[in-house]
């Protein structure tokens, strides 16, 4: 005589058969092993470049009331990201002049790239940083009317147009940096910057004939919205 409970026995055991052949790799001939993706920061444009940040353009690079405008502005908010266009090592990360808090970075094959008027740096000088990592925050410090980066490009100590490697509008990559360039596209950044500190009885016509330039480049180089000085004031003049 059977036991009554032989069958849900046999049951049980078939049950367990057909699953392990189920979950078995080596018998399933669509098996497939699913290995994880995790997504990155790289840049998509170019490998190993991308703009600093997505905006409209309110001051080209080149000529701007009668001097050397050498970089691109470009309108932001307070606060915002502002990214390595490359990689490279910080070798200023600070306050600086008109530019206020600025972050500049040495690439290979003598190229260096610049990003002024933020509000923070978040980078210490000697830092290594990838393409597209965070290197400050958006501002107006310095010597500026409003909220924006301005953005320099250099190569061989010499100024180029940013706008000749970077669509800011759309953020687009147009030509890699270690392009040859055009002599022509070229500015001389010249020597360091030339400040005095204004004295009792200092003039501004006084002092552009005193140091061989003019009213208005004094006014435009400090972005003077009058003729009026205060003792102890740092001017620019060169």
């Amino acid at each position: 005589m059977k036991s009554p409970y032989h069958r849900p026995y046999i049951a049980l055991l078939l049950c367990l058969t057909l699953a392990a052949s189920q979950s078995s790799p080596a018998k399933n001939p669509y098996f497939t092993l699913e290995i994880p993706f995790h997504k990155t920061d790289s840049c998509q444009t170019e490998p190993g470049q991308q703009s600093p940040y997505i905006g409209k353009v309110i001051s080209p690079f080149g000529k701007r009331n009668g001097r050397n405008h050498t970089g691109t502005d470009i309108k932001l908010h307070k606060g915002d990201s502002v990214r390595a266009a490359l990689a490279g090592r910080v070798t200023r990360s600070g306050n600086y002049y008109g530019y206020g808090l600025m972050v500049v970075l040495k690439h290979p094959n003598n190229v260096e790239t610049s990003y002024a008027h933020l509000s923070k740096c978040l980078v210490d000088v000697g830092d290594s940083i990838p393409c597209g990592f965070v290197v400050g925050l958006g501002g107006r410090t310095g010597r500026a009317t409003t909220e924006h980066l301005h953005f320099e490009v250099h190569k061989n100590k010499r100024a180029v147009n940013p706008e000749d490697y970077f669509d800011f509008a759309s953020g687009q990559v147009l030509t890699a940096l270690h392009t040859e360039d055009n002599p022509s596209q070229l500015l001389p950044v010249g020597t360091e910057p030339t400040y005095i500190v204004v004295k009792k009885g200092d003039t501004l016509f006084a002092l552009a004939k005193r140091h061989g330039t003019t009213v208005q480049t004094l006014r435009t180089l400090n972005q003077l919205n009058s003729d009026r000085l205060s003792i102890g004031d740092r001017l620019r003049i060169s």
